[in-house]
This record gives C-alpha cells, structure tokens and sequence, in this order.
C-alpha cells in the first residue's frame, strides 16, 4: 500500500479556550535556539530539545519553542494554536521543508511530517505527530 499525504482527511478544529487548550512544556535547549524553531527531543536528554534544521534527520519533530526564559530554556507548544506567522492558507497541512522552516508544501525529498493545520492566515494549530514518511 502506498502512503499519499494528500488523501489524509483535513482536521479543522473548533475554536479552543480554556487551561486544557495548549500544551507547553519546558525544556533545556541550546543558546541558539530562536522562538518560532521546531524541534526534536534529544536522544540522549530527554530534558532538552535540538532545533530541528533540516527534514533529512532521524528525528521526530515534537513542537514549537514558543518561549526562552533563559538563554538555555525553551518552552515548547507541542498542541495548541501559536500565531504569528503570514500568509497561510486556512485548512492547508503545514510541513518541516528540507531547510528546516515550515511550508505548506508538502517536501519533495527527506521526511515528511505534518506539523499542524492553519487555522487562520496567521495561525497554526501544532500538535504533535509521531508519524514521518521517507520520501523516495
């Protein structure tokens, strides 16, 4: 059976308020970690997250660093809506491109993982999907 990302049914979620709506979790992570990087769980640390440059790793992403309240701590969106970003296309699956940025074009070589939904031109829903499919 081959795998077609473009028959997955598109996810739309409802609006959600309340404590139970995201899910941040902190970790350590390294000084040049930037807001807005995906990430990947350190084998070797669980406690700490490595940026997540390139869809060719190993490497499952697990979410968003969203925070640095230390030079060496991220907190990580791994479910919820983080906004600030321009240009999305409302429903489209949002993917890790092979240069480590998010597109909504799903890549032509590496990994693919869908990261989230745009659920508005500015905003993503992230959730955490432990499936990647090798392109070939």
């Amino acid at each position: 059976m081959s795998s077609n990302l473009s028959n997955v049914i598109q996810f739309i979620p409802p609006p959600i308020t309340g404590a139970a709506s995201r899910v941040e979790l902190q970790f350590d992570c390294d000084a040049t970690a930037q807001i807005n990087d995906i990430v990947y769980q350190d084998a070797t640390n669980p406690t700490k997250v490595i940026t997540n440059v390139n869809n060719t790793e190993l490497n499952i992403s697990i979410g968003v660093i969203i925070g640095k309240p230390t030079t060496t701590t991220c907190v990580v969106l791994i479910l919820g809506i983080n906004d600030g970003y321009t240009g999305l296309s409302i429903g489209s699956k949002i993917f890790l491109d092979i240069d480590g940025t998010i597109t909504e074009t799903k890549p032509s070589s590496g990994y693919v993982q869908i990261l989230g939904i745009a659920v508005s031109t500015t905003q993503i829903f992230f959730f955490s999907n432990a499936q990647r499919v090798l392109q070939v």
